[in-house]
């Protein structure tokens, strides 16, 4: 990755080209391969039919730094990955416990990611307003969830303005509710 004061960073619609480098990424920050689980960590590992699926649906955003993609911001509504499936049962009970408006249009499986360079350069939000914008229209709040563990996360996610709407013994539950019109 380039020297940060040379980065030049553009916040785009992910191609097909960028399968590779999203699968790549999204591998190198599982948890079992970070050195230090302090610095984030995924908890949902993604294929390339996976990536492809999410890019043809237009439900993903990435960071390119320097010609590199280096980060992603995404949505994952509708893939048959059990981690999903686990969203849409929680955001269904959230729905009957009328947390969530029942016709709420929801976006599951919010998943960010930026490499270490990028980080604390405020391009993680710059990433979630560009998929904010881009999403508008289609749903009516994003869902993420964020493992009790995953504390710079739990910290970026919150400051950016993320709604806590639950918690559990593992699990953070967060919304962001998308702009009308």
């Amino acid at each position: 990755m380039p020297e940060i004061a040379s980065l030049s960073v553009a916040c785009r619609i992910a191609e097909i080209r960028d399968v590779p480098s999203l699968v790549f990424l999204c591998a190198r920050w599982q948890r079992d391969q970070v050195p230090n689980t302090q610095g984030g960590f995924l908890q949902l590992k993604y294929d390339s039919n996976t990536f492809l699926n999410l890019v043809a649906d237009s439900s993903v955003i990435v960071a390119e730094a320097n010609g590199t993609v280096a980060g992603y911001y995404l949505v994952n509504s509708r893939s048959d990955d059990p981690a999903v499936s686990l969203h849409r049962n929680k955001v269904e009970e959230l729905k009957r416990e009328e947390r969530i408006p029942p016709e709420a249009k929801i976006a599951l499986g919010s998943q960010a990611l930026l490499d270490s360079p990028l980080q604390g350069k405020g391009i993680r939000k710059m990433l979630l307003i560009r998929l904010v914008e881009h999403l508008k229209g289609r749903y009516d709040y994003l869902f993420g969830t964020i493992l009790r563990e995953n504390t710079r996360a739990f910290r970026a996610h919150t400051g950016d303005g993320w709604q806590i709407i639950d918690v559990d013994e593992r699990m953070h539950y967060v919304l962001w509710p998308m702009p009308k019109g």
